[in-house]
């Protein structure tokens, strides 16, 4: 059996989500910035920095606050479809994100279904591209792009927006007033407290938002599908799949086993 080499301590300390709730909070005696930002925005992962982007497109500068050292390490979401990448193309961002993502995956290849990951049957086949049907429609691309390499390259692209990020810094305070919102932020390391004024606040800070908490908007909808354990590990399947390798995405469906796999690098990773 071969020896496994342990990359991040998120197995190790268990599942934990950190939950952070707005409170009364006196900012009376932090000096307020000079710099006044017209849009702040709370989260910069792949939504705020999107967000971030669209408004720099629009001649909009904006700087946006997340609690995470940087962006994503897991690959997470992968498949970017039409419309995304018509949004991205306006942008000028597509051209760089489909060489991304051909250097990880067959941008033609789609989703697989199988009673097992090595052998047995395919039982469907998804999201495979037809570039003749979709060049009738559109001069995008559907791609395959993973969070861990989409997250990367808009951050490198951010500035030419006039967009910026803090990462590792929290927004722990911000109210409402007649000409804006005081919004304070805090560095997760050294503890400084820093205060802005802005024209406009946007949440963007996930499914556990402490934003949305506060404003007491509340979910609507089915709740918890499921829980899932996600595992990024490399090895080199290509002899034991085939012809399957190049497909991103396979999902392994029988009575004792329910599971997707993202394979990277033509089934490498």
């Amino acid at each position: 059996m071969s020896h496994l080499t342990q990359k991040d301590e998120t197995v190790l300390r268990g599942a934990q989500h950190t939950e952070f709730s707005f409170g009364d909070f006196d900012h009376s005696n932090i000096p307020l910035e000079e710099k006044r930002w017209p849009v702040i925005i709370i989260g910069s992962s792949m939504v705020g920095m999107t967000l971030s982007i669209l408004l720099g497109y629009y001649g909009i500068e904006s700087i946006s606050f997340d609690r995470h050292p940087s962006t994503a390490t897991h690959p997470r979401a992968a498949l970017f479809l039409l419309r995304t990448m018509e949004i991205f193309r306006h942008l000028g961002l597509d051209g760089e994100m489909e060489t991304e993502s051909a250097s990880d995956f067959d941008l033609n290849a789609g989703m697989l279904i199988v009673d097992k990951l090595i052998g047995g049957k395919v039982l469907t086949r998804m999201q495979e591209a037809d570039l003749a049907r979709t060049a009738k429609f559109t001069p995008s691309k559907r791609l395959w792009l993973t969070q861990n390499m989409f997250e990367p390259l808009l951050r490198r692209e951010a500035h030419r927006f006039g967009a910026e990020q803090c990462f590792g810094t929290r927004v722990v305070h911000y109210e409402e007033q007649e000409d804006g919102v005081i919004v304070v932020c805090q560095d997760m390391k050294s503890e400084k407290h820093i205060k802005y004024k802005t024209q406009y606040l946007v949440a963007c800070d996930g499914n556990r938002s402490a934003t949305r908490r506060k404003e007491g908007i509340e979910w609507k909808g089915l709740g918890i599908f499921g829980n899932n354990l996600s595992i990024n590990f490399k090895a080199n399947l290509t002899p034991y799949l085939g012809s399957r390798a190049v497909h991103g995405v396979t999902y392994v469906n029988n009575k004792d086993v329910s599971a997707g796999f993202r394979l990277e690098n033509g089934g490498k990773g």
